[in-house]
């Protein structure tokens, strides 16, 4: 992953991954944080974080305006679907604008803004047939 500044201004992310396997779904975690105090670097203040089952993004069933809108604007520069299965392969996504695909971007931030902000993600895959009984799948079998 590659967060940088274009020539514009915004910040753009590149993103590029190798699924080997088949995965029967994704759960992506969204996590927003924000340093408590200005000028400290330690985000401690979680000001959202949000579960998001790759099924129900792709049939349209997810309903969170925010995901939705990242969601949309990554199709439109990436071969990255959140579907189910999704099968193996190289995926990629080029200069997606942060700032701008975000709807509370810079609204709701300059209302916030006393701090840092700090976004992340985590990705957890199940694998294709992995059974109840196999160590791995106890969080995805249910």
């Amino acid at each position: 992953m590659k967060l940088f500044n274009d020539t514009d201004g915004h910040s753009k992310l590149n993103l590029t991954s190798n699924q080997l396997k088949d995965m029967e779904k994704f759960v992506v975690t969204v996590t927003v944080k924000q340093s408590s105090r200005k000028g400290v670097k330690q985000f401690d203040h979680e000001i959202m974080k949000i579960n998001v089952d790759s099924c129900k993004i792709s049939k349209g069933a997810f309903r969170n305006f925010f995901i939705n809108a990242v969601y949309d604007a990554i199709k439109e520069v990436s071969n990255f679907r959140l579907s189910c299965p999704q099968l193996k392969g190289n995926f990629y996504t080029r200069n997606l604008p942060m700032i701008d695909n975000f709807p509370f971007s810079e609204k709701f931030l300059m209302e916030r803004s006393t701090g840092d902000f700090e976004i992340s993600s985590v990705i957890r895959g199940k694998p294709y047939n992995m059974k109840k009984s196999d160590n791995v799948c106890n969080q995805f079998c249910n």
